[in-house]
């Protein structure tokens, strides 16, 4: 007989600072596969804090872990729920190897804290054996690969017998081979009972891979789905279109200026590129995918804070690192970094404050005229509406932030906007709202380039995509082939 490991009745949060969730119930049992669908990211984030932690504030109904009760409104089990959390965050020790990141965590069998660095690496070895993965043995965890680091915070939960793993968007930042990699692990660890929960927006994959998936939505599931019954994506997308409002995803065409050059990487070579050469033309959107390390190296470049060993970047065809830097940033070339909406806003500043930042560096003066603001201010209610008077931003919602971020690139229009890993984001209504932003990027004849590690559905919204692997450009997709879905 199954033994339930998971179960929410009727859960509900009360938390004015967090989305909640809404009269919640699933069960999960022993050795399942588990998968949840986001439609929105409503109580997404309290869910994991249940799954992992006891709260007696502002929570309502039962939660129980293994068949005991760990919450309800009369109690709350103190200790931690050992449910382990996978995603886009790096909870590695830095400092450690990977021998010492997996066996940091005690087992009960172990009557002590100490481990013999022997008896660990013969472990280590052992598991390599088991599983025939390919693991750095002694290697600083500070410079691996994400789908490594996941496979050892993988390693790290079933060593400590972690009672559930949840994985978090996975593909959403592992490259397409990441991927396919940390899965081979994880459907070898499912055949040995270990149980998983995954949770994300890729339905078509969840689905195929789950034995049953959770559709949510607003904090509370709206249906469960089998692998043998359930909808197809195109049905699906009807089914929460009205989520989505009406954001388009109609191809468009832009105007592309092939006689200018914005940007061009001419053979360069750092620690983790090789040979690497291609051009952004005016009015143009370029996907590069690539890893994490890749997309660092190409960033550290455009910010110009580190240089090639061999080759050139040039912008507007002039040598990048031969332009003053006033006349690059924000106005030659301007970013948007991942998870943008929390890392971005200056928090201490208006709305207005915020959507004009660097104005005055375009218009050569040290300070902007009180009758210019207030005609600014004018326009962009027009254009925006009535969030132009926010006065702190603490009030805004994360789409709220993200439309400010973006509305900031089309007012200052840089010659070149850098966006990147716009789709970390686990569910489908922010990865629709954010391609409907770079619409509008595109909509406004700014250049793109977007560097992103996971194939995106949207293709329309890239000229040219550039897939980079070993260092090394490995493909490249034109617009007319776009038939493959990335």
């Amino acid at each position: 007989m199954e033994k339930e490991l998971v179960r929410f009745e009727n859960v509900t949060s009360y938390n004015a600072l967090q989305s909640n969730v809404k009269n919640l119930s699933f069960s999960i049992y022993e050795g399942q596969m588990a998968g949840m669908v986001a439609v929105n990211d409503t109580g997404i984030e309290v869910l994991l804090n249940l799954l992992q932690t006891n709260t007696r504030d502002n929570i309502t109904g039962k939660i129980y872990v293994r068949g005991k009760l760990v919450h309800n409104q009369d109690y709350c089990e103190s200790a931690p729920n050992n449910i382990s959390i996978i995603d886009y965050n790096n909870r590695l020790f830095k400092g450690l190897s990977t021998i010492d990141n997996i066996f940091v965590t005690p087992r009960r069998e172990r009557h002590g804290l100490v481990i013999s660095s022997k008896k660990e690496r013969s472990r280590f070895l052992w598991i390599k054996s088991e599983l025939n993965i390919d693991l750095p043995e002694s290697k600083n965890c500070e410079n691996i690969s994400n789908a490594d680091r996941c496979i050892i915070e993988i390693l790290r939960a079933v060593t400590a017998e972690a009672a559930m793993i949840v994985m978090v968007g996975l593909s959403n930042f592992l490259t397409e081979r990441e991927y396919k990699k940390v899965r081979g692990i994880i459907q070898k660890f499912r055949k040995k009972g270990v149980t998983f929960l995954m949770i994300g927006n890729d339905y078509s994959e969840i689905i195929g891979f789950a034995d049953f998936t959770i559709l949510m939505r607003d904090g509370t599931n709206i249906k469960y789905l089998t692998r043998e019954k359930h909808p197809d994506e195109q049905e699906l997308w009807r089914c929460i279109a009205a989520d989505m409002n009406g954001l388009e995803r109609a191809h468009t065409t832009h105007q592309i200026n092939m006689k200018n050059s914005v940007l061009e990487f001419r053979n360069v070579y750092t620690e983790d590129i090789k040979d690497i050469s291609f051009k952004l033309y005016e009015g143009q959107c370029i996907v590069l995918l690539a890893n994490r390390k890749v997309q660092d190296n190409i960033m550290a470049l455009l910010q110009r804070k580190g240089a090639t060993y061999l080759g050139e970047v040039r912008f507007n065809g002039v040598l990048l690192e031969r332009y003053p830097r006033k006349e690059i940033y924000p106005y030659g070339i301007s970013f948007i970094l991942a998870n943008a909406y929390r890392t971005m806003p200056y928090m201490d500043l208006s709305y207005m404050e915020n959507l004009t930042q660097g104005i005055e560096k375009k218009s050569g003066q040290k300070f902007v005229r009180k009758n210019i603001q207030k005609l600014l201010f004018t326009e962009a209610k027009k254009e925006l509406g009535n969030v132009v008077a926010c006065k702190y931003l603490a009030e805004l919602s994360k789409e709220e932030k993200y439309h400010l971020l973006y509305q900031h690139v089309i007012f200052i229009h840089p010659k070149l906007a850098v966006i990147c890993s716009p789709f970390v984001e686990s569910d489908y209504q922010s990865r629709a709202f954010i391609t409907d932003l770079i619409f509008q990027l595109r909509k406004n004849n700014i250049t793109l380039l977007i560097l992103s590690s996971t194939y995106m559905r949207e293709t329309h919204l890239a000229d040219v995509i550039i897939e980079i692997h070993h260092k090394k450009i490995y493909s490249i997709y034109m617009q007319s082939d776009t038939d493959v879905v990335f």
